[in-house]
């Protein structure tokens, strides 16, 4: 599997949240990459996060704990390529515009 994302430092994050999704959690190659993601990193302060992915509740348990959220449009799109069992597959963001070859 080979993917990848433009984005500066949230191409960590989001590489992150679809290696995971992929290989932790099993999902099929576009499943992974259209799955919500958040980021945060330490300037700004902030956790960015897609709208669905965060209960009210654990928004609310989040801002207790002192973290300043807010919700985005994700600007952090995938690309992924992964072999299937007889081929492989070109996987783009479906928050994107592009398409990939063999979806």
């Amino acid at each position: 599997m080979v993917l990848g994302s433009p984005g500066g430092p949230k191409i960590i994050t989001a590489v992150l949240h679809t290696l995971l999704n992929r290989i932790a959690f099993k999902a099929k190659p576009l499943e992974a990459v259209a799955a919500k993601r958040y980021h945060h990193q330490w300037i700004p302060d902030v956790l960015q996060y897609e709208a669905g992915i965060f209960s009210s509740s654990m928004r609310d348990r989040l801002v207790r704990m002192g973290h300043k959220l807010e919700e985005v449009k994700a600007p952090w799109l995938v690309m992924l390529i992964a072999r299937s069992q007889k081929s492989w597959i070109g996987v783009s963001d479906p928050r994107g515009v592009g398409t990939a070859l063999g979806e």
